[in-house]
């Protein structure tokens, strides 16, 4: 309302997001974690991660809501994790997968390549990459 825009206007589109990054800015939570709150250095990628569908998977954090940002991406969660990812800066492009690493952490190679599609870096990432690793490598673009 401040930059005089109707309530209706912010339906979807950059005026939606820029609402949302606003929010996260003031510390309000737009989806539910259970370990990582507002205030929490991985709270706003985190959130906008999972507003594009990060936890659109069947994995344990889709099940949980348990970030565990000090943990690697399972397997199960990592398409939706990449997507997302992907999603965050405008891209509908499928992420890189392995199908021969289909009982592993999501990788360090599978990470790199879908960052690489979108600007990013990969230097920070160990192998595999925690949650909170994929954060920081995504703080950049943001």
């Amino acid at each position: 309302l401040a930059h005089s825009v109707q309530p209706r206007e912010v339906w979807e589109g950059a005026l939606l997001r820029f609402f949302q990054r606003h929010l996260l800015e003031q510390g309000v939570p737009l989806e539910w974690t259970v370990d990582v709150p507002p205030g929490h250095p991985h709270f706003i990628p985190t959130q906008l991660l999972l507003l594009a569908g990060a936890l659109d998977g069947n994995g344990p954090r889709a099940a949980s809501l348990a970030i565990a940002p000090d943990q690697p991406v399972d397997r199960a969660d990592a398409p939706a994790v990449l997507r997302a990812l992907l999603r965050i800066v405008g891209l509908s492009t499928e992420p890189v997968i392995d199908p021969a690493l289909h009982h592993q952490p999501l990788s360090r190679a599978e990470t790199g390549a879908t960052l690489a599609l979108i600007g990013g870096e990969a230097d920070c990432l160990s192998d595999p990459p925690t949650w909170g690793e994929l954060c920081t490598a995504m703080r950049p673009l943001l």
